[in-house]
């Protein structure tokens, strides 16, 4: 009876213990690597997107269907780019591939015909974006024709994914006009402008690939200005500001510059407040045209003087909404190209002589007609470089382009030029330290990587003493003739 006793128990234990073995939600698990990548903790978000990788596959080895299939390809997405951040490209263009082939096989709603209708439109057109969020990613790690392929893959998939939706945003609009509920409406409206900013983005990809990597190619110029006017006629200011953006670089490369004015100060316009609270962190912010009154705390002072302020809930609200930090570094590039050019063009000195320029350009700027458009695109650069280094004063290129944008105003605040200069050299002196000092642990293709980096760096500290040199030279005349 004892022995009996002890056998029920013991197969007690093992169900309960199988119980408790159950494996985790497979929603659940994806929703915590998600949380993982978003506070960047890589290694546990690749851990748990293998987990979920492997587990579907097992699904799908024993019963496959279409919705675990786009449930596994969106999976492999992700933990593509989890790879991709953790440095390994070619495990991340692996997982991308393997989520095609998935969405690409025999039978998938991707062969649907335009009389769709219902669930199986709203199918075909999620099947439809995943392939284009894919193809997005394996463009941006090819270059050339390669890359040329897969946007123009992504942009086919987006434009049906918008033609679906339209269709079913007109017909959700009538059906809610008869029950009076809008529910519905608003999330096909959500994802019908989800839709047109990624096909907006596109559109900039390949532009970008036609200035680039593609510049040789036959009507390259024409061929990047149709895309970037098609990627201004699809969103809202949010999706269209990498356009805008692009647009002016392309007037710029044209040696079009003054007509690259209106779409550059229409792009700064959009983060203007937004940039003006982060500026004021560091001591930069000011009235517009005022770049030659900063004051600059003292090189003792000046990290204790940023981490003193306090970053209210306004400033971190507005953090949130600007655009990236290349994006922004970017902006700051041009409208101190811009700038030169109007030194250049003493016809253009004032704002109401914008009026000549082509009817596609933007109709309004964000700036007092009785102000100069070359202080201005000046004082614009400083407030966007101003936010950059809100967000982090360890980037070398801030500081020199600071220094850039004051020798640039009229007069010249040489004082607060050679500061950020000074700076971004004694900056620049630590990089080269700490890579000559890897240097003897290196072999092969990564010494040869290092030694071009040091020459780079080496070539980047000559530029700044030069212009140091010529800053000083100027500071002595200024005196000279005082």
């Amino acid at each position: 009876k004892k022995s009996s006793s002890s056998k029920k128990n013991k197969a007690t234990r093992r169900q309960n213990a199988a119980v408790d073995a159950s494996p985790p939600d497979l929603n659940e698990v994806i929703s915590q690597a998600d949380l993982a990548m978003e506070r960047s903790d890589v290694e546990q978000a690749l851990q748990l997107y293998h987990y979920a990788v492997v587990t579907l596959r097992k699904t799908i080895s024993a019963s496959s269907n279409k919705a675990t299939e786009l449930m596994l390809a969106r999976v492999l997405g992700k933990f593509g780019e989890a790879k991709v951040s953790a440095g390994d490209q070619d495990g991340g263009r692996s997982d991308f591939n393997d989520a095609l082939l998935l969405l690409d096989s025999p039978g998938d709603p991707e062969v649907m015909t335009s009389i769709e209708e219902g669930d199986e439109a709203l199918e075909s057109e999620e099947w439809k974006e995943a392939k284009a969020g894919l193809c997005m990613y394996l463009g941006q790690l090819s270059s050339g024709n390669e890359a040329l392929e897969y946007f123009t893959k992504a942009i086919l998939n987006l434009r049906a994914c918008v033609g679906i939706l339209e269709t079913r945003e007109v017909k959700s609009s009538s059906e809610a006009a008869v029950v009076d509920d809008i529910g519905s409406d608003t999330i096909i409206g959500n994802s019908l402008m989800g839709a047109r900013r990624q096909l907006c983005t596109a559109h900039c990809s390949v532009a970008e690939l036609y200035l680039t990597d593609l510049c040789d190619e036959v009507d390259a110029e024409s061929k990047c200005e149709s895309y970037l006017k098609s990627a201004l006629q699809l969103g809202d200011n949010e999706s269209t500001a990498d356009a805008t953006q692009a647009m002016a670089n392309l007037r710029l490369c044209q040696s079009r510059g003054v007509e690259a004015i209106p779409y550059i100060l229409e792009v700064y316009g959009r983060m203007k407040e937004a940039v003006s609270a982060m500026t004021d962190l560091v001591g930069l912010g000011c009235s517009e045209n005022k770049s030659t009154t900063h004051e600059l705390p003292a090189d003792s002072q000046h990290a204790d003087d940023i981490e003193a302020k306090e970053l209210k809930d306004d400033v971190l609200h507005a953090a949130h909404k600007l655009p990236g930090f290349d994006f922004r570094c970017q902006t700051a590039k041009i409208l101190l190209e811009c700038a030169s050019v109007l030194e250049e063009q003493e016809d253009f000195k004032k704002t109401d002589q914008l009026s000549s320029c082509p009817s596609d350009s933007p109709s309004e700027i964000d700036m007092n007609k009785d102000t100069e458009q070359r202080p201005y695109c000046i004082e614009a650069a400083i407030q966007v470089l101003g936010s950059l280094l809100a967000e982090n004063d360890e980037v070398v290129e801030v500081w020199y382009l600071l220094g850039c944008a004051f020798a640039s105003t009229m007069p010249k605040n040489i004082e607060a030029a050679k500061y950020y200069w000074e700076t971004a050299l004694e900056m620049l002196g630590k990089v080269k330290e700490g890579v000559e000092q890897d240097m003897p642990m290196l072999k092969g293709d990564n010494e040869e990587d290092v030694q071009s980096e040091v020459e780079d760096v080496n070539t980047k500290i000559e530029e700044l003493k030069m212009k140091l040199s010529e800053l000083e030279g100027k500071a002595f005349n200024s005196m000279d003739e005082g």
